[in-house]
């Protein structure tokens, strides 16, 4: 009894050894593929700090932005502090440039001078943000181009294996519609291994009726080679016509023994009118 407890315990031992040496496996691939992982970030933070990417000089730009914003923002303040001093009066700032001295209005100009300058570097800064959003907007179609063209290659090559791939059902479904509307009067009993029949009947070429179309317009009966050599596009067109015929559904399945409909079928005289 003893060595029989064993043995099961043993067993489930060496069961949770192999998995957990599985475990350790999954583990340590795990570790190994966060440490490529850490080396790529670092590589790419690294690559990011020493060149001048797009997003830093988009940052610097922003921020030299604000700051201009600012400044006008306390330039607008200002005078709107002094249009609400005098409301009635709206040239007052302008007459009073005649009772200012004349270093006030040195230091008025040298305002205005740095307000020019302040426009002028922030219309650079548009211009430079125009260029780049410009070159961003020609690479990202020049990449929009490059997937359209690998997308028409990619379609091209499958167009042709779809067109075959329908014209042969195309095929199948007419071949069966050719058989489905068809019935074959007599099998050639001529074989290249059979001798060559001597009656007068059975040398006569297999004929074939149509089950749907037997009709008074139509009552020659044509050889089956002469169909079965058509092609599908004739022998649709042929099927259709032979379609509108004023025989109901009903009669048209005949016995194929008794051949087409007789001339006694078809109406030969007509009541007279009253005139």
């Amino acid at each position: 009894m003893g060595e029989g407890g064993e043995l099961p315990d043993f067993e489930g031992l060496v069961l949770d050894l192999g998995q957990e040496k599985q475990m350790k496996e999954v583990l340590e691939l795990s570790v190994f593929e966060m440490k490529n992982t850490v080396a790529e970030l670092e590589k790419r933070l690294n690559s990011v700090e020493d060149e001048d990417n797009e997003w830093k000089t988009r940052y610097e730009t922003q921020i030299e932005l604000n700051r201009q914003l600012e400044r006008q923002i306390g330039l607008l303040q200002g005078k709107m502090e002094q249009v609400h001093e005098s409301p009635t009066d709206r040239l007052a700032s302008v007459r009073s440039f005649d009772q200012m001295h004349v270093d006030s209005l040195n230091q008025f100009l040298k305002q205005l001078g740095e307000e020019k300058k302040s426009l002028q570097n922030q219309l650079k800064d548009y211009e430079l943000r125009l260029e780049q959003e410009a070159k961003a907007y020609h690479k990202a179609n020049d990449e929009r181009r490059a997937y359209l063209a690998v997308i028409s290659q990619i379609s091209g090559s499958l167009k042709p294996s779809e067109r075959q791939k329908m014209d042969a059902v195309e095929m199948k479904r007419e071949d069966q519609l050719m058989r489905s509307h068809f019935v074959l009067r007599h099998t050639p009993t001529a074989t290249s291994l059979s001798p060559a029949p001597t009656d007068p009947e059975k040398l006569r070429t297999p004929e074939i009726t149509c089950i749907h179309c037997l009709s008074t317009n139509f009552r020659e009966r044509q050889p089956a080679r002469v169909f079965l050599s058509l092609a599908p596009s004739v022998f649709l067109q042929s099927m259709a016509w032979r379609g509108k015929c004023n025989i109901p559904r009903n009669q048209r399945i005949l016995d194929p023994k008794k051949g087409p409909i007789k001339k006694t079928a078809g109406v030969k005289h007509l009541p007279k009118l009253k005139l």
